[in-house]
């Protein structure tokens, strides 16, 4: 049995072909993507030499990072036609207000990018069968597990499951964001795709945005089943679920946030890179602060505290907004984690 607390009942591309199913699944989540988020493709600008101004070196038609263009036009990686903003979207450098409403602080964010939805569970059964086809069965290089296949500590299916060819999603599960998977394995996988876990500061930015300082990612409004999947119960309520656990990716086009981020809020929490503490550190960097250096041990509850940001399909309304922080154990796995990476831009 795996320990969780946010639960219900308490290298770069891959060089294989994902197997049965996943194939025509993941051909379509990009057909997805662009009728939701996918912006107007535009010309490069030319010199008055006609010369253009900025190289597309990928032929995707949007601009590198660094081009003074809209931010909804930024390519993420111009070396990849794969990536463009109905993928990953731009979160450009600047000031924002962290925290929660009446202990809001300034910090200020280098420009980075963060994909539009949580990985879902086909894209990481692709992950897990390029690990396997170099000889990593359901582990990472240093031989810690990627999935909690055997998980047995509630009432959900698992859903990635062992197949003739290696490992398979759930039929039905496919575009469903990937759970039951740990730290560690949201962090491989994101460095398996030249990505890597955000901090919580960059998290909440690329949720909230920097107009103001919302509670949740879209402007106006309160929390409700059409903006985001997420248990509407308040502290010491009875449980009011959107749905009986997570739904496909992008299916809350109400709820996306400022910079075009889908299920910030709801769906599954997301792990970040920082060691949870209950506070924040008052004497921490106001420049792309990093958080705790120093592991956080629960005495209490008796081990090691990660941190998760935007609530989940059963956390409830206390946790469901961009300003919450949720503790997770570090050796921890549950039906409301998941992941969503960020790329670092040099």
């Amino acid at each position: 049995m795996t320990p969780a607390v946010n639960r219900l009942n308490s290298s770069r591309r891959p060089m294989l072909d994902p197997p049965g199913s996943e194939v025509a699944l993941l051909m379509l989540l990009p057909a997805l993507l662009a009728c939701v988020t996918q912006p107007e493709y535009f010309d490069a600008p030319v010199d008055d030499s006609g010369e253009p101004v900025w190289v597309d070196a990928d032929g995707d038609g949007f601009a590198p990072a660094g081009v003074q263009v809209l931010a909804e036009l930024v390519d993420c990686d111009d070396s990849d036609p794969t990536v463009t903003p109905s993928t990953e979207r731009y979160v450009p450098e600047g000031w924002f207000s962290r925290g929660s409403p009446g202990a809001t602080r300034e910090i200020f964010i280098s420009g980075m990018c963060a994909q539009v939805h949580e990985v879902t569970v086909a894209e990481f059964v692709v992950f897990m069968q390029d690990m396997l086809e170099r000889g990593y069965d359901n582990v990472d290089a240093s031989g810690e597990p990627l999935f909690d296949i055997d998980d047995d500590d509630d009432d959900f299916e698992e859903t990635v499951v062992r197949a003739e060819a290696g490992f398979e999603a759930l039929p039905g599960y496919e575009l469903h964001p990937a759970t039951e998977i740990w730290y560690h394995s949201a962090e491989a996988y994101c460095a398996w795709r030249g990505m890597r876990l955000p901090t919580e500061a960059e998290w909440e930015k690329a949720a909230r945005g920097v107009e103001d300082a919302r509670s949740y990612p879209w402007s106006g409004g309160e929390l409700d089943c059409d903006h985001a999947n997420v248990n509407l119960r308040d502290e010491g309520t009875e449980a009011e679920f959107c749905n009986d656990g997570t739904t496909e990716v992008l299916q809350h086009p109400l709820g996306v946030g400022p910079f075009g981020l889908q299920d910030s809020i709801g769906n599954v929490s997301e792990w970040v890179s920082d060691w949870w503490y209950p506070d924040y550190d008052p004497d921490e960097t106001d420049v792309d602060p990093q958080g705790a250096t120093e592991p956080y041990w629960d005495e209490q509850m008796g081990f090691y505290v990660r941190m998760t940001r935007g609530g989940s399909h059963a956390s409830g309304s206390m946790f469901d907004t961009v300003w919450a922080r949720y503790p997770e154990p570090e050796w921890a796995t549950s039906n409301g984690v998941g992941v969503r990476c960020f790329r670092s831009l040099d």
